[in-house]
């Protein structure tokens, strides 16, 4: 994370090579997440591997909302405004679009915050009002620290990007925009087919590169002693003193005897029938178990009076015994069905009750429901956005088009990571939200933009203007956080790499979309006089 604020202050400094281009977003992200981490601690909340993250989250919302109020104060001061005019108007064009902005990635956290997994509120509480507060600050400490400039001060052109002066874009999109649409068509089909290879599923182990001490000494006790996974089977007998009916122990070596050959990946079992069937074959040399509870009992109690970890074994009352199985490391989904068949197989085969638990079951069940919640939540974010911008342009064509460059970079993405094999984690997961975060963010600005000017000008004239006044901040917004994000390409956590991957992949495809696919788009529509 340190490696990413680095990253952002010298991209800053490269790019405007100015102090003030550094200090505004700078101070907008710093102040931004200091005190949403200073009110997760108030709050008693500590940091986990969701939370740790917040300061990439809002870094990418809070250059989203300076920037794009920055580089229009540098728009208006190039076209000789004084630095309080510039930032008149940079405000009057701009603050709308911040404002639902900053609205809509607001809520689409919030739907976090109704997770049961607290970790997932939390950052959902945590990101949510990181929104907000970037939006604050970028609307009244940014421009209270442009203020403090003279009129006389001269903005630097960024030079490998100036659009300040565009001109004739508008028109190389009105005459090829079906050729441009073909392209696009192409390439979305070509893209989205991947699709098919796609799996929501994961695998903790391989949450961790290869050369970690936690991956390659789970590889070794895998390799060479036992499964790596170990899940605790708590099964109630019914009855105080149950564990001592031959019955109940001679149903338990069954299943054990029955997952470790339907399952090739249980390695190991271990249970007090194990030990009762051991002593037996030792005192009577006799593989068949007595049918009396007071030779099982007998047989109880000498392990009990020569073993310390009795009690992990046996209830105090003897009514429940625990089984302990180790299993090779596999996908949550396997974890699922091997969870599923143990309960299925205990009331289906018996009268008793069975109860996976253990570590191991936690996190799949964490894995399934963050995965879930975190889908439902960017399915959430789309619908209120899509509310939000019918209220605003009251039109379904509209509507449509603005809604088409915000979904498409994440099916894009993820036909991406279905020809490269990447699985729906964790890390892939949240990536989508702040990918359609930032991607709403452009569109917006874009709509906007594009609205205002196509009342006094035409097609060509406003997509210019779209560009010269727009073009450069959702750019370097996109470029920025490319560079920032691929900080984590070094991580040795894989989820965070996988996060990298997606986010760096799916923000440049948002920025084609809505600099060439959503022109051509609009362009076809306003053609017809519509």
């Amino acid at each position: 994370m340190p490696l990413a604020v680095i990253c952002v202050v010298l991209l800053l400094a490269i790019l405007f090579r100015d102090i003030i281009g550094i200090i505004v977003p700078s101070i907008v992200i710093v102040y931004t997440f200091l005190i949403v981490l200073g009110m997760q601690l108030m709050l008693g909340y500590k940091l986990n591997n969701f939370t740790v993250n917040i300061p990439a989250f809002i870094s990418a919302i809070a250059i989203a909302s300076s920037l794009h109020l920055y580089m229009a104060w540098i728009y208006y001061k190039q076209k000789n405004y004084g630095t309080k005019e510039a930032l008149y108007f940079a405000l009057n064009k701009n603050f709308t679009p911040i404002v639902m902005t900053s609205i809509t990635t607001a809520i689409g956290f919030a739907t976090l915050a109704f997770s049961k997994i607290v970790p997932i509120s939390t950052l959902g509480i945590a990101i949510s009002s990181g929104a907000i507060l970037a939006f604050i600050f970028s609307v009244t400490l940014a421009p209270a620290i442009i203020l403090m400039l003279k009129d006389s001060y001269k903005v630097k052109n960024i030079t490998f990007l100036d659009f300040s002066k565009i001109s004739g874009y508008g028109e190389f999109i009105a005459k090829n925009n079906k050729k441009i649409l073909s392209i696009f068509v192409i390439l979305i089909a070509i893209l989205a087919y991947g699709i098919r290879y796609i799996k929501v599923d994961s695998n903790s182990l391989n949450y961790f590169a290869k050369d970690t001490i936690v991956r390659s000494g789970s590889n070794f006790l895998q390799k060479n002693i036992t499964g790596s996974f170990v899940y605790d089977i708590v099964i109630d007998s019914n009855e105080v003193n149950g564990i001592y009916n031959p019955k109940f122990v001679k149903k338990i070596l069954e299943f054990e005897k029955t997952i470790k050959k339907s399952h090739k990946e249980v390695r190991n079992t271990l249970s007090i029938a194990d030990l009762i069937e051991d002593v037996n074959k030792k005192i009577t040399s006799s593989n068949k178990l007595p049918n009396s509870n007071m030779s099982i009992k007998t047989y109880i109690n000498f392990y009990k009076n020569n073993s310390k970890n009795f009690n992990e074994l046996v209830s105090k009352d003897s009514r429940y015994i625990k089984i302990t199985i180790n299993t090779n490391s596999q996908e949550t989904s396997k974890d699922l069905k091997l969870i599923k068949f143990i309960e299925d197989w205990w009331s289906k085969n018996s009268k008793y009750k069975a109860s996976v638990e253990g570590q191991t079951t936690i996190f799949t069940y964490m894995q399934r429901d963050v995965t879930k919640t975190l889908v439902n939540s960017i399915l959430a974010t789309i619908a209120i956005v899509t509310f939000a911008m019918l209220l605003l342009f009251r039109d379904l064509k509209l509507l449509l088009l603005f809604v088409l460059p915000n979904i498409a970079p994440i099916i894009l993405v993820a036909g991406v990571m279905g020809y490269m094999g990447i699985n729906i984690d964790i890390g892939v997961a949240i990536s989508a939200a702040v990918i359609l975060g930032i991607a709403v963010d452009d569109t917006i600005h874009f709509f906007n933009k594009f609205l205002d000017a196509i009342k006094t000008k035409n097609f060509e004239e406003s997509i210019d203007y779209v560009i010269s006044s727009s073009g450069n901040a959702m750019i370097l917004t996109t470029l920025i956080l490319s560079f920032t994000f691929a900080i984590f390409l070094i991580s040795s956590f894989m989820p965070n790499v996988h996060f990298a991957i997606v986010t760096i992949v799916a923000l440049n495809l948002a920025l084609l979309l809505d600099l060439v696919l959503l022109p051509a788009l609009l362009s076809l529509i306003y053609k017809k006089d519509w």
